[in-house]
């Protein structure tokens, strides 16, 4: 083998196992910058004047955690931001809208519990979407997140839907009728807690699971129709409801 082959050689190991050229700690550096390249810009003057008003933000900025209750009617969550936090928005009364951008990947747990809030989003929102009733979808997971407390009559859940999450329609004093499709699988925990209003709803052949307090102190629920097919309810599901007992007799499990 002639000297230039064996250059070549030696030269193609090294630039595949790193070894000699200390070329292993440049692909890191590539991979470390390839990875900050996928979040998105953020407004950092927005988030600091967010903040100066009391809005509490992760250390990175990147995570909304709590937004502090002000007189504003609209607030828009600054660009960048790629996560809403647990329980952020909850039992906000003064505002009427808030405005998600593209950039937000993940909403936490009952991070709107409790609101009056129209949440707006993007279109071209590859993550959430609402429908015309202002119901906030997880669209990749395909669960039902928030409807505004104050929605009245009926609802009627979309057909592509498979989880209501979470505290869904916690205290949706107003809402009258509920539809959950052939879709569904899953009612979360609290998902129609203080539904005072609903006095009938069918649960479809698809739903196995039903979390604890998910119907609890829905006062006028009289009438309930589930399916065989539910293998696991929560504890205190029907809760101070006029068809608790009926529910026992059904599912002996039932606590």
């Amino acid at each position: 083998m002639s000297f230039k082959n064996i250059f070549c050689a030696i030269l193609s190991l090294t630039l595949v196992s790193g070894v000699l050229t200390g070329c292993g700690e440049k692909a890191e550096k590539s991979e470390s910058t390839e990875s900050e390249k996928t979040l998105p810009e953020l407004d950092e003057k927005k988030v600091a004047a967010d903040e100066a008003r009391g809005i509490k933000f992760s250390k990175d900025k990147r995570t909304l955690i709590q937004y502090q209750e002000l007189p504003d009617k609209e607030y828009t969550i600054p660009n960048g931001v790629t996560a809403i936090g647990d329980w952020a928005f909850s039992g906000c009364e003064n505002l009427t809208t808030i405005t998600i951008p593209n950039s937000v990947t993940s909403i936490g747990e009952r991070a709107f519990v409790g609101c009056k809030t129209k949440v707006v989003i993007a279109q071209d929102n590859p993550n959430f979407s609402t429908d015309a009733a202002g119901a906030l979808i997880d669209k990749k997971n395909k669960t039902l997140l928030y409807l505004p407390s104050d929605f009245s009559g009926e609802y009627i859940i979309p057909d592509d839907i498979t989880s209501i999450g979470r505290n869904a329609f916690y205290f949706c004093f107003n809402l009258t009728t509920i539809t959950i499709p052939n879709s569904v699988t899953s009612i979360g925990d609290y998902a129609f807690n203080g539904c005072v209003n609903l006095t009938t709803i069918t649960i479809p052949n698809s739903v196995t699971s039903i979390g604890r307090n998910a119907f609890s102190r829905c006062k006028n629920l009289t009438t309930i129709t589930i399916s065989n097919s539910v293998t696991s309810i929560g504890e205190g599901a029907f809760s101070d409801t006029p068809c608790e007992a009926s529910v026992k007799l059904q599912f002996p499990n039932y606590k």
